[in-house]
């Protein structure tokens, strides 16, 4: 347990190459592709609502990057590719997924609010306004 808290173990350029977590990293990074996927799938056939469907936009693209980064990350420290496989990179990614997830989910709903409501009064306002005649 000690060794968890000092700087070497993260920093060490090349880490012992009897990783235990291989399966579980596989596992994540194939939630994220699937999780990635049905967003997309829900966004494109599902989501009628315009401003749900310009705020979903962004997310497929940002799991699928992440599950790629941490693709790429496990490839490296299975191979044993001295910089690159450093545990502090694994440390760090999963710190920003945390920090990401956190973010997103407090401000999903408050952002949602805003734009709908931005979309109501544009309504209103645009409703009277002439508008040309279909041919």
């Amino acid at each position: 347990m000690s060794q968890f808290l000092t700087l070497s173990y993260y920093f060490s350029t090349r880490p012992d190459t009897d990783f235990h977590f291989t399966k579980l990293i596989l596992a994540i990074v194939v939630l994220f592709y699937i999780v990635s996927i049905a967003i997309w799938i829900y966004r494109k056939k599902y989501a009628k609502d315009m401003i749900l469907r310009k705020m979903l936009k962004k997310y497929p693209g940002n799991l699928f990057t992440i599950g790629s980064i941490l693709l790429f990350l496990l490839l490296a420290r299975e191979t044993g590719i001295p910089i690159i496989s450093m545990r502090i990179w694994l440390f760090a990614l999963f710190i920003f997924v945390i920090i990401m997830a956190i973010k997103k989910a407090v401000t999903f709903k408050r952002d949602y609010r805003a734009r709908s409501q931005k979309m109501e009064h544009n309504d209103i306002s645009t409703k009277y306004l002439p508008t040309k005649k279909k041919k």
